[in-house]
C-alpha cells in the first residue's frame, strides 16, 4: 500500500493477531520506541530515511511484522521483500522471508484442503431406511440406503463460504502484503511481512531482521 509520507505509518499498522509467537523489539541507542494502540513500534533514522517495524503476531500461522520505509533521499528506492532478510541467533537453519505469492499459495492450499474434506463429508452422508413385510410364509425385512441430500446441500454452502473467504484473503493480501514497489523521494511505503517459524535451541530467541542493510533485533518467544 503506497501512501504519502504523512499517513503511511498509521495506515499500515494493522491489528495484532494472537498466535503461538510473540515478538518484542530490542532497540539500540539510535532507535526510538513508540506505541500504536499498545503495540510497540521500532523506528530508526538511516542514511536513506526512516524504517519502522511493528510486530503484529502472526500471518497465516507465521511470525509477522509490518515493515515500512520513508524515502528522504533525492532518488527513488525499490523496496519489497527482496530487501529483507531474517535470522535467529544460534539457529543454523535459515529463516525464509515469504513473498506475497508464497502466502497466497498457503491460503489457497488451506482452502483447497478444507473444501475437499467438506465435499467428502457431504458426499458420504447417507440415510438408511428399513421395512418389514409379513405374509403366510413369514416376514421379510429390507433396507434401503439413499444419499443425504440435506447434508450435501449443507456441504455445498460450506464450500461456497470457504471459497468466498479465500477470495477475500487473497484480495486483502494483494492490498496489504509487502510487494516490490518504487518509493519516490518524499514518499513512504510499507506492508506486512511473514517469516518461517523459528526453531532455536531454546526460547526466547533473538531474531534479527535486516531491512535495506539495517539490522533490527527482536526477542521472539513461543
Amino acid at each position: 500500500m503506497k501512501k504519502s509520507l504523512a499517513i503511511v505509518m498509521l495506515t499500515m499498522a494493522t491489528p495484532t493477531v494472537a498466535g503461538d509467537y510473540t515478538s518484542k523489539p530490542v532497540p539500540i541507542e539510535t532507535d526510538s520506541l513508540t506505541y500504536y494502540k499498545g503495540v510497540p513500534v521500532l523506528e530508526r533514522s538511516t542514511s536513506f530515511g526512516k524504517v519502522r517495524i511493528t510486530s503484529i503476531g502472526e500471518e497465516t500461522g507465521k511470525p509477522a511484522f509490518v515493515v515500512e520505509i520513508l524515502n528522504e533521499t533525492e532518488a527513488p528506492i525499490n523496496f519489497g521483500t527482496e530487501n529483507i532478510s531474517a535470522k535467529v541467533v544460534g539457529q543454523a537453519k535459515s529463516i525464509v522471508v515469504y513473498t506475497a505469492n508464497d502466502i497466497q499459495r498457503m491460503v489457497q492450499n488451506k482452502a483447497n484442503w478444507a473444501a475437499a474434506l467438506t465435499a467428502m463429508s457431504g458426499s458420504s452422508a447417507t440415510n438408511r431406511s428399513s421395512a418389514t413385510a409379513c405374509g403366510y410364509s413369514g416376514c421379510v425385512s429390507a433396507s434401503v440406503t439413499t444419499p443425504d441430500y440435506y447434508a450435501r446441500a449443507n456441504a455445498a454452502r460450506q464450500i461456497s463460504a470457504i471459497r468466498d473467504h479465500e477470495a477475500d484473503r487473497i484480495g486483502e493480501l494483494a492490498e496489504n502484503y509487502l510487494q516490490l514497489t518504487t518509493v519516490r523521494p518524499g514518499e513512504g511505503y510499507g506492508g506486512r511481512v511473514a517469516i518461517s517459524k523459528p526453531k532455536p535451541k531454546k526460547w526466547p530467541a533473538l531474531l534479527v531482521l535486516t531491512v535495506l542493510d539495517e539490522h533490527f533485533s527482536f526477542e521472539i518467544s513461543k
